[in-house]
């Protein structure tokens, strides 16, 4: 193994079920590994993290997991470690309508909106990131296929390419 993928040797250790970005594609465009996380933001996500899994063991075995939670980690993530606050990350009621994708299914029309905006820009004008919460055990399987399927129509609808679908 080489200096470069020694690198991103953490990327093949994560549980993403599928392949999201190859390692090579990975030692292409970043070529160095992430800077190291500053210290007191570790303890504020490990935090984070230990509340969404007392959350969800709380609840029954197999359970779907709690969307509040998924969002509350989420935005611990987001806020926290990534550093996206304020104008930079917009929750619910904020979300901007030309955000939303309107679908049509059979007869009925459905509106679909994210969960969290992660925006490019410190105005809050351009949407870097959209993110949607899903309660199934598994993204794109099973019941989180209806999910993934009104997320991509989310990500069409509102010529965005860029999304996160998590179910933590």
């Amino acid at each position: 193994m080489s200096q470069t993928d020694t690198a991103h040797a953490w990327w093949s250790r994560l549980r993403h079920q599928g392949l999201l970005l190859s390692p090579v594609v990975m030692v292409e465009r970043f070529p160095t590994a992430p800077p190291a996380a500053k210290f007191p933001t570790l303890p504020k996500l490990r935090d984070a993290r230990t509340r969404f899994e007392s959350h969800l063991d709380t609840g029954k075995h197999g359970a779907d997991r709690d969307q509040a939670a998924i969002l509350g980690f989420t935005d611990s993530l987001l806020e926290n470690f990534v550093g996206h606050s304020g104008s930079r990350l917009a929750k619910q009621h904020n979300i901007p309508e030309n955000l939303t994708a309107v679908v049509r299914i059979g007869s009925r029309s459905d509106t679909i909106r994210p969960h969290r905006v992660v925006f490019g820009d410190a105005a809050g004008t351009t949407p870097a990131l959209l993110v949607m919460a899903d309660t199934s055990p598994q993204v794109g399987r099973g019941r989180g296929r209806t999910v993934y399927s009104r997320f991509l129509e989310l990500l069409r609808g509102t010529g965005h390419r860029l999304g996160l679908l998590t179910n933590g």
